[in-house]
């Protein structure tokens, strides 16, 4: 089984993850207006927690061989920034031409550069979350990178080093009970989702040979997340979500993915998956509050308006990943050249 073969199976997971999320927010609406559970898909919120344990492992991989924590943070900073900050900004021009499709975002300068910058901050609903509020979670993957590229630089032993830190920092957060942003925020058991990643890497680079035997934790992991009654386990999302989404992870990590057209699509899918994450909700919002007013109300419209969004969602997603991601990357690793290897595989990005 080829490292390759490994690292498809990881690709259809990042899919998995994507479209759990694009779910998500593609069924919130509907099951609000319609008031029904059969559209509606809480769960999905889980896609980010398998995203955090993907970048885990991901990050490591990427690292491995090399203590240059300049050079990590370059290729971090070219991979996550440029459609980042273009999908911002574009947010924050319909909060300045059409605020009325935005619910919790102002046009505020000062907000957008914390933005751009991953600087965290509370908006007037509670929540911790930049002007393209999916970016909160790009906002973790910054702090881990920073983290990771420290403890890189100084020991060997950086996975050890990073989970002591973050149980301290977690358990620190536990003990202070601050309202400050930045402890409620970093402290949030949610960052040990990545130290889980960074594990499952050691058992990859380790005991390869044993991965195979693991697929049943995929399944299981999978029914762990699906099947979760979520709004009074929440609090402990690390256990409701981060510990089921390292087992699917286990589990489908040394699979042999077979070629066929459906996993050639998963796989192309699975490319896109950081530019369908970011851009999904533009699509969503679109659809739910500029054409289906225009179109009608029912439950059956709105379904198979939702169907059709899933797959203007995937082919926006391909081509911002053709046009814009994939580019930007390349474009900024020839601009200032890194000494990154041949072998890098797509950053996990959610």
């Amino acid at each position: 089984m080829s490292t390759k073969e490994r690292l498809d199976s990881v690709q259809i997971l990042r899919f998995i993850a994507a479209t759990s999320v694009v779910l998500l927010h593609l069924s919130a609406p509907l099951n609000q207006k319609f008031d029904s559970p059969l559209l509606d898909f809480p769960n999905g919120r889980a896609g980010v927690d398998i995203f955090f344990v993907i970048s885990g492992f991901i990050i490591a991989y990427t690292a491995a061989g090399t203590r240059d924590a300049v050079e990590f943070m370059k290729r971090r900073i070219f991979r996550v920034v440029p459609i980042y900050w273009l999908l911002t900004l574009g947010v924050f021009s319909i909060a300045l031409i059409a605020p009325a499709l935005l619910k919790n975002t102002d046009a505020n300068p000062i907000l957008l550069l914390k933005s751009l910058f991953f600087v965290p901050y509370e908006k007037p609903n509670g929540l911790i979350q930049p002007v393209l509020f999916l970016g909160w979670t790009l906002n973790y993957e910054m702090f881990f990178y920073a983290t990771f590229a420290i403890a890189l630089s100084l020991t060997t032993r950086f996975r050890t080093a990073l989970t002591v830190f973050f149980a301290l920092l977690v358990a620190a957060g536990q003990l202070l009970s601050s309202n400050h942003v930045f402890v409620r925020f970093y402290t949030d058991p949610i960052i040990l989702e990545f130290v889980l990643g960074l594990w499952i890497h050691a058992l990859w680079t380790q005991r390869r040979d044993l991965l195979p035997k693991l697929w049943p934790l995929a399944p299981i992991g999978a029914a762990l997340i699906i099947l979760q009654p979520t709004d009074p386990l929440l609090a402990h999302r690390f256990f409701v979500y981060g510990l089921p989404a390292a087992l699917l992870m286990l589990g489908m990590v040394g699979l042999a993915i077979p070629k066929n057209p459906v996993t050639n699509l998963m796989l192309l899918l699975g490319n896109a998956s950081y530019s369908m994450y970011l851009s999904h909700v533009y699509v969503i919002t679109l659809a739910y509050k500029v054409i289906l007013p225009r179109v009608g109300q029912s439950a059956e419209l709105a379904l198979g308006m939702a169907f059709a969004t899933l797959a203007v969602v995937c082919v926006v997603s391909v081509i911002l990943y053709k046009l814009v991601e994939f580019p930007s990357n390349t474009f900024l690793r020839r601009l200032f050249p890194t000494r990154a290897t041949a072998t890098t595989p797509q950053m996990a990005t959610p």
